[in-house]
């Protein structure tokens, strides 16, 4: 048990790669050096169409019980490494949480892979959790990402008070693409840009661009998913660039517009994760000649 322990404590005062790997091989350490016996689901799936068949989806399910004693020497680092990588590391976008204090269910559902359809929920049977959600750092599109939770409940009739079930998740996917509602004059229109590229007649016609541009700013600035919604105005301003928009004669003052509003959020942003999509979006439109 104080090899255990000595070891947690150790990643918590090292680096945030380091405690990002710790939430890693947790099930591992808990495994090895201590013991526990975990039941385990592992689902894995790379993509073998892909150059060195990078990892498409998973899904590594954990549960295991800690007695009263085990969870008052163990658990509060496992806590504290969560609050951790959500502090330190960069590539850290999103931390959620519920307990009993917040009176009231709070379900998340953990996306699997590409498809939305495929997720596993958490806070259903388990009253309190917190998750962490990273970037894929080997992503270059900045669209995957790592999930980790950690879910516990209290063990009923228990033979030693104190005693809590706990389950441990990992999971990797696709960010969730947020649904992006859109005003054209008299019409209206539901625009996915994070998920589904925007055509060449959407971005080109008249002055589409601002007013798309403006949807996302709208649901950025409502607070909404604001960290989904950062990534969907970089990978916005990416998709414009790339589609030679403001190539087209006449269109330079809807790009210095756009810089400015860009330019505008990110200034104001005080959110890490949120200030990074911003700079990137940023950057894009620098490039732009």
């Amino acid at each position: 048990m104080k090899t255990i322990i000595k070891s947690l404590f150790f990643l918590l005062a090292t680096s945030a790669s380091a405690q990002s790997q710790m939430l890693e091989e947790l099930p591992s350490k808990l495994q090895k050096e201590y013991g526990l016996t975990l039941k385990k689901s592992i689902n894995k799936e790379h993509d073998v169409l892909r150059e060195g068949r990078p990892l498409k989806s998973r899904c590594d399910v954990y549960t295991f019980v800690l007695t009263g004693k085990q969870r008052e020497k163990i658990f509060p680092s496992l806590q504290e490494a969560f609050e951790k990588v959500s502090q330190t590391d960069e590539n850290c976008y999103g931390i959620n949480s519920m307990n009993e204090l917040t009176d009231k269910v709070s379900l998340r559902n953990m996306m699997i892979g590409d498809n939305p359809e495929q997720y596993i929920t958490i806070g259903q049977d388990y009253n309190n959790y917190v998750n962490v959600n990273l970037l894929d750092a080997s992503d270059t599109t900045k669209t995957h990402r790592y999930a980790y939770v950690l879910e516990w409940r209290d063990v009923q009739a228990a033979s030693e008070k104190g005693s809590i079930e706990v389950r441990y998740i990992i999971t990797y996917a696709k960010i969730p693409k947020p649904q992006i509602y859109v005003k054209y004059h008299a019409s209206t229109k539901y625009s996915d840009p994070f998920g589904r590229r925007f055509s060449d007649e959407d971005l080109l016609r008249n002055d589409k661009i601002l007013l798309l541009f403006d949807g996302l700013k709208q649901q950025y600035e409502s607070g909404r998913d604001k960290w989904f919604v950062a990534s969907s105005i970089y990978l916005f301003c990416k998709q414009t660039r790339e589609s030679g928009f403001f190539k087209v004669k006449g269109t330079q003052e809807e790009l210095g517009q756009l810089k400015d509003e860009v330019a505008t959020l990110y200034n104001k942003e005080t959110d890490p994760a949120c200030e990074r999509y911003l700079k990137l979006a940023i950057e894009e439109l620098d490039k732009i000649q």
